[in-house]
């Protein structure tokens, strides 16, 4: 009896590696970290970082706020681009940001664009060292 349990163990074995590897090759890996290089502007005292946005795309200074909820820049000064898209309300986008506003800009005072768009989701942003508190839309 027992001769016959060393001859199947190698085969169990064999297809628990197949099953695993099989699952694992399914399975999407989605990073939930981003890695910036950072310093610190020695005038302000701010945490400065550059990333590549828009289309084409241009280096993009911004600073980061630690203590904030999210990162952000100012889209709405100067900006160009082929490829800005708003998140539109109860997106999947909305809802990675953890955002509950929900609406649209006030159409009579700017015109549609970037920063400004209609059934869009806004998340409240803040920079403490120019004393400002809005909200900004998801894109």
């Amino acid at each position: 009896m027992a001769l016959s349990y060393y001859n199947i163990f190698p085969f169990y074995c064999f297809l628990l590696i197949i099953i695993s590897t099989n699952t694992l090759a399914k399975t999407t890996f989605h990073p939930k970290t981003h890695f910036l290089a950072v310093k610190k502007d020695p005038i302000s005292l701010q945490h400065i970082s550059e990333i590549q946005q828009r289309t084409p795309l241009v280096p993009l200074k911004f600073s980061i706020h630690l203590a904030g909820a999210s990162v952000w820049v100012d889209c709405e000064k100067g900006y160009n681009s082929s490829s800005y898209k708003a998140a539109r309300c109860k997106s999947s986008q909305c809802k990675l940001a953890s955002t509950t506003l929900c609406g649209d800009c006030l159409v009579g005072l700017a015109e549609r664009g970037p920063g400004c768009n209609k059934d869009a989701c806004y998340n409240t942003i803040e920079n403490p060292l120019v004393q400002i508190l809005t909200r900004g839309e998801i894109a």
